[in-house]
């Protein structure tokens, strides 16, 4: 039976953070879920807007660690985490499950830090 597939979408907002989100990828892999995480999966000169889609579109889940960073960013027009935001509403507008993305809420208040597209789908 093939693992389900997990691809991590959160902010780089610090050393920290991407420690944490590490150590929660490989509890995932040691738990039987196939995380795609760009800390393992992505080299510099790879396209990443590539890799971004792929990862989304090819993953049974998105797991979205809502943060303050990732809020804000979420808001910009251009960067990382905008850009997943977009992938993610195109998969929802054409008919993917909601149920696919997950928000992980890590040690802030909830409507406050979830990105805006989060706010109604959740």
């Amino acid at each position: 039976m093939k693992p389900p597939i997990a691809f991590v979408s959160y902010a780089w907002e610090s050393e920290a953070l991407k420690s944490w989100i590490k150590a929660l990828a490989r509890r995932l892999r040691a738990d039987g879920v196939e995380a795609l995480l760009d800390q393992w999966e992505a080299a510099p000169g790879d396209h990443l807007a590539q890799y971004m889609e792929r990862g989304i579109e090819g993953a049974d889940f998105v797991l979205i660690v809502c943060t303050p960073g990732y809020r804000e960013r979420s808001q910009r027009p251009a960067g990382g985490v905008s850009y997943e935001g977009a992938v993610m509403t195109a998969e929802i507008v054409t008919g993917r499950s909601r149920r696919k993305f997950s928000p992980l809420l890590r040690g802030h208040a909830w409507p406050a830090y979830a990105p805006g597209r989060l706010l109604g789908a959740c």
